[in-house]
Protein backbone atom coordinates (compact mmCIF):
# COMPACT_ATOMS: atom_id res chain seq x y z
CA UNK A 1 0.00 0.00 0.00
CA UNK A 2 1.36 2.92 -0.60
CA UNK A 3 -0.15 6.76 -0.63
CA UNK A 4 1.07 8.80 -3.42
CA UNK A 5 -0.76 12.05 -2.52
CA UNK A 6 -4.72 12.49 -0.79
CA UNK A 7 -6.13 11.89 -3.71
CA UNK A 8 -4.48 8.72 -4.80
CA UNK A 9 -3.04 5.27 -3.32
CA UNK A 10 -1.37 2.56 -5.08
CA UNK A 11 -1.63 -0.93 -4.03
CA UNK A 12 0.49 -3.76 -5.22
CA UNK A 13 1.07 -7.49 -4.41
CA UNK A 14 3.17 -10.56 -5.32
CA UNK A 15 3.03 -13.92 -4.30
CA UNK A 16 4.54 -16.89 -5.45
CA UNK A 17 5.29 -21.03 -4.70
CA UNK A 18 6.83 -24.04 -5.77
CA UNK A 19 5.60 -27.52 -5.11
CA UNK A 20 7.78 -31.15 -6.38
CA UNK A 21 6.01 -33.95 -5.80
CA UNK A 22 7.86 -37.29 -6.54
CA UNK A 23 5.73 -40.13 -8.51
CA UNK A 24 7.69 -43.64 -8.43
CA UNK A 25 5.58 -45.29 -10.29
CA UNK A 26 4.49 -48.84 -9.55
CA UNK A 27 8.16 -50.18 -9.56
CA UNK A 28 9.90 -47.25 -6.98
CA UNK A 29 13.66 -49.19 -7.61
CA UNK A 30 13.15 -48.62 -11.34
CA UNK A 31 11.41 -45.77 -11.91
CA UNK A 32 11.76 -45.80 -15.61
CA UNK A 33 10.05 -48.71 -15.67
CA UNK A 34 6.99 -48.28 -13.52
CA UNK A 35 6.16 -45.10 -15.59
CA UNK A 36 7.70 -42.82 -12.77
CA UNK A 37 7.78 -39.18 -13.00
CA UNK A 38 8.15 -36.11 -11.04
CA UNK A 39 5.13 -33.06 -10.88
CA UNK A 40 6.55 -29.70 -10.82
CA UNK A 41 3.72 -26.81 -10.09
CA UNK A 42 4.93 -23.07 -9.77
CA UNK A 43 2.09 -20.84 -9.61
CA UNK A 44 2.75 -17.03 -9.44
CA UNK A 45 -0.05 -14.22 -8.93
CA UNK A 46 0.32 -10.35 -8.99
CA UNK A 47 -1.92 -7.18 -8.75
CA UNK A 48 -1.64 -3.26 -9.06
CA UNK A 49 -4.41 -1.39 -7.93
CA UNK A 50 -4.70 2.61 -8.49
CA UNK A 51 -7.75 4.36 -6.48
CA UNK A 52 -7.98 8.36 -7.87
CA UNK A 53 -10.08 11.11 -6.26
CA UNK A 54 -11.26 13.40 -8.59
CA UNK A 55 -13.47 14.82 -5.97
CA UNK A 56 -15.15 13.69 -3.01
CA UNK A 57 -18.38 13.03 -5.61
CA UNK A 58 -15.72 11.08 -8.35
CA UNK A 59 -13.58 8.11 -8.19
CA UNK A 60 -12.05 6.06 -10.55
CA UNK A 61 -10.45 2.35 -9.63
CA UNK A 62 -7.78 0.81 -11.98
CA UNK A 63 -6.56 -2.71 -11.27
CA UNK A 64 -4.60 -5.39 -13.47
CA UNK A 65 -4.19 -8.85 -11.94
CA UNK A 66 -1.78 -11.29 -13.34
CA UNK A 67 -1.33 -14.98 -12.43
CA UNK A 68 0.71 -17.82 -14.20
CA UNK A 69 0.91 -21.59 -13.14
CA UNK A 70 3.85 -23.87 -15.19
CA UNK A 71 2.50 -27.49 -13.76
CA UNK A 72 5.11 -30.18 -15.25
CA UNK A 73 5.05 -33.75 -14.89
CA UNK A 74 8.99 -34.60 -15.90
CA UNK A 75 9.09 -38.06 -16.99
CA UNK A 76 11.74 -40.80 -15.99
CA UNK A 77 11.83 -42.93 -19.16
CA UNK A 78 15.11 -41.29 -20.49
CA UNK A 79 16.67 -42.69 -17.36
CA UNK A 80 16.09 -46.57 -18.82
CA UNK A 81 17.72 -46.64 -21.91
CA UNK A 82 20.82 -48.10 -20.95
CA UNK A 83 18.70 -50.93 -19.53
CA UNK A 84 16.53 -51.24 -22.76
CA UNK A 85 19.60 -51.45 -24.73
CA UNK A 86 20.78 -53.95 -21.94
CA UNK A 87 17.67 -55.85 -22.77
CA UNK A 88 17.53 -55.99 -26.42
CA UNK A 89 14.35 -53.83 -26.62
CA UNK A 90 15.06 -51.77 -29.78
CA UNK A 91 14.51 -47.72 -29.18
CA UNK A 92 12.84 -44.72 -31.54
CA UNK A 93 16.05 -42.96 -33.40
CA UNK A 94 14.69 -40.41 -31.86
CA UNK A 95 17.75 -37.50 -30.29
CA UNK A 96 15.78 -38.32 -26.69
CA UNK A 97 15.65 -41.62 -26.19
CA UNK A 98 13.90 -43.27 -23.51
CA UNK A 99 12.05 -46.78 -22.26
CA UNK A 100 9.33 -47.44 -24.54
CA UNK A 101 5.51 -48.25 -22.88
CA UNK A 102 5.19 -51.79 -22.31
CA UNK A 103 1.22 -52.50 -23.10
CA UNK A 104 -0.55 -55.59 -22.21
CA UNK A 105 -3.54 -55.71 -24.58
CA UNK A 106 -5.41 -58.95 -25.27
CA UNK A 107 -6.44 -58.77 -28.87
CA UNK A 108 -2.98 -56.11 -29.86
CA UNK A 109 -5.20 -53.27 -30.40
CA UNK A 110 -4.64 -50.01 -28.45
CA UNK A 111 -8.39 -49.76 -27.61
CA UNK A 112 -9.04 -53.19 -26.24
CA UNK A 113 -9.08 -54.48 -22.65
CA UNK A 114 -6.00 -55.10 -20.78
CA UNK A 115 -5.48 -57.75 -18.26
CA UNK A 116 -2.33 -55.97 -16.90
CA UNK A 117 -1.16 -52.22 -16.23
CA UNK A 118 1.00 -50.68 -19.17
CA UNK A 119 4.45 -50.18 -17.85
CA UNK A 120 7.35 -47.20 -18.59
CA UNK A 121 6.50 -45.02 -20.88
CA UNK A 122 7.87 -42.39 -18.43
CA UNK A 123 7.00 -39.19 -21.45
CA UNK A 124 6.66 -35.49 -19.67
CA UNK A 125 3.68 -33.50 -20.17
CA UNK A 126 4.48 -29.29 -19.57
CA UNK A 127 1.05 -27.20 -19.12
CA UNK A 128 1.92 -23.25 -19.16
CA UNK A 129 -1.23 -21.39 -18.00
CA UNK A 130 -1.78 -17.16 -18.43
CA UNK A 131 -4.55 -15.17 -16.83
CA UNK A 132 -4.80 -11.47 -17.24
CA UNK A 133 -7.14 -8.99 -16.39
CA UNK A 134 -7.40 -5.15 -16.72
CA UNK A 135 -10.44 -3.50 -14.80
CA UNK A 136 -11.59 -0.15 -14.32
CA UNK A 137 -14.47 1.73 -12.90
CA UNK A 138 -15.93 5.30 -12.25
CA UNK A 139 -18.42 5.92 -9.44
CA UNK A 140 -20.05 8.93 -9.19
CA UNK A 141 -21.57 10.02 -5.88
CA UNK A 142 -24.92 12.17 -6.48
CA UNK A 143 -27.01 12.97 -3.95
CA UNK A 144 -28.96 9.68 -2.73
CA UNK A 145 -27.76 7.75 -5.70
CA UNK A 146 -24.21 6.10 -6.75
CA UNK A 147 -23.54 5.66 -10.28
CA UNK A 148 -21.00 3.14 -11.27
CA UNK A 149 -19.59 2.11 -14.73
CA UNK A 150 -16.78 0.35 -15.86
CA UNK A 151 -15.10 -2.63 -17.93
CA UNK A 152 -13.55 -5.80 -17.14
CA UNK A 153 -10.85 -7.33 -20.10
CA UNK A 154 -9.91 -11.00 -19.02
CA UNK A 155 -7.56 -12.50 -20.97
CA UNK A 156 -6.53 -16.46 -20.66
CA UNK A 157 -3.91 -18.21 -22.30
CA UNK A 158 -3.34 -22.25 -21.61
CA UNK A 159 -0.48 -24.14 -23.47
CA UNK A 160 -0.04 -28.33 -23.18
CA UNK A 161 2.42 -30.23 -24.42
CA UNK A 162 2.02 -33.91 -23.68
CA UNK A 163 3.49 -37.13 -24.34
CA UNK A 164 6.90 -35.55 -25.58
CA UNK A 165 9.01 -37.16 -26.04
CA UNK A 166 7.53 -39.88 -27.22
CA UNK A 167 9.67 -43.00 -26.55
CA UNK A 168 7.46 -45.58 -28.13
CA UNK A 169 5.32 -48.74 -27.25
CA UNK A 170 5.67 -52.67 -27.55
CA UNK A 171 1.96 -54.03 -27.53
CA UNK A 172 1.68 -57.76 -26.39
CA UNK A 173 -1.27 -59.48 -27.35
CA UNK A 174 -2.79 -63.08 -26.99
CA UNK A 175 0.87 -64.35 -27.05
CA UNK A 176 1.02 -62.25 -23.47
CA UNK A 177 -2.01 -63.73 -21.54
CA UNK A 178 -2.28 -64.98 -17.75
CA UNK A 179 -1.93 -68.58 -17.80
CA UNK A 180 -2.50 -69.10 -14.01
CA UNK A 181 -5.10 -71.87 -15.06
CA UNK A 182 -2.92 -73.92 -17.28
CA UNK A 183 0.35 -73.09 -17.19
CA UNK A 184 2.34 -73.25 -20.65
CA UNK A 185 -1.13 -73.39 -22.44
CA UNK A 186 -0.03 -70.53 -25.17
CA UNK A 187 1.54 -67.73 -22.94
CA UNK A 188 5.12 -68.86 -22.97
CA UNK A 189 5.82 -65.12 -22.32
CA UNK A 190 3.61 -64.53 -19.68
CA UNK A 191 4.81 -67.70 -17.69
CA UNK A 192 7.84 -66.72 -18.20
CA UNK A 193 7.61 -63.23 -16.55
CA UNK A 194 5.16 -64.94 -13.63
CA UNK A 195 7.84 -67.95 -12.92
Amino acid sequence: DHRFTDKNNLFVRWSQSGQTQPNPGIFPTNNFLGGGSVTDNRPKQGVISDTHLFSPTLVNEFRFGYARNLSDTLGNGADGVGFAQKAGLALFPFPAQGFPTLAFQYSGLDTSSTEFDNWGGGTSNFNIENHFQWADSLTKVRGNHTIKAGTDFRRWRYESLKGTPFYGQYTFGSTFTSSTDAPGSGAPFADFLLG
